[in-house]
């Protein structure tokens, strides 16, 4: 059976001191340095009709901000930068067949994309301008 206790009998068992509340503390995280997610430019139909306006497109992780990116295509790159616009697209949705009979639907992942013009004077060589260089010098041997 259970003991039942009196008042007089509580009163007397010593109350246990409650430990103040501690402080819950932040941990300041520093910006650590993000790396591009494709170090090399976009070569798109798209992105080269923006090109003559000495914009490049690169896909980035979404949380980098303007400010990083910037600061990484300009250690990248040695160009300076003019500024920085960023797009976030939303993943589409696809409907797909688990079996004959019954199907799913999912989505693929979002992306961001920055467009990144640079200050006159400044140019990106790409990988595919490269090939067209080293192509061009075989042939004048």
């Amino acid at each position: 059976m259970a003991k039942i206790t009196t008042t007089k009998e509580a009163a007397k068992k010593p109350v246990k001191a409650e430990k103040p509340a501690e402080k819950k503390t932040e941990k300041k995280v520093e910006n650590a340095p993000i790396k591009l997610h494709l170090i090399e430019p976009r070569e798109t139909e798209k992105t080269y009709l923006v090109e003559k306006y000495r914009t490049y497109v690169f896909p980035v992780n979404s949380s980098i901000s303007k400010q990083s990116i910037a600061d990484l295509i300009e250690k990248e790159f040695n160009v300076k930068v003019a500024k920085v616009r960023v797009l976030n697209r939303k993943g589409k949705k696809m409907l797909y067949m688990k079996t004959r009979r019954a199907s799913a639907i999912t989505t693929h992942a979002n992306q961001k994309y920055a467009y990144v013009t640079l200050k006159e004077g400044s140019k990106i060589k790409l990988s595919s301008e490269q090939t067209e260089t080293e192509a061009e010098k075989k042939e004048k041997k």
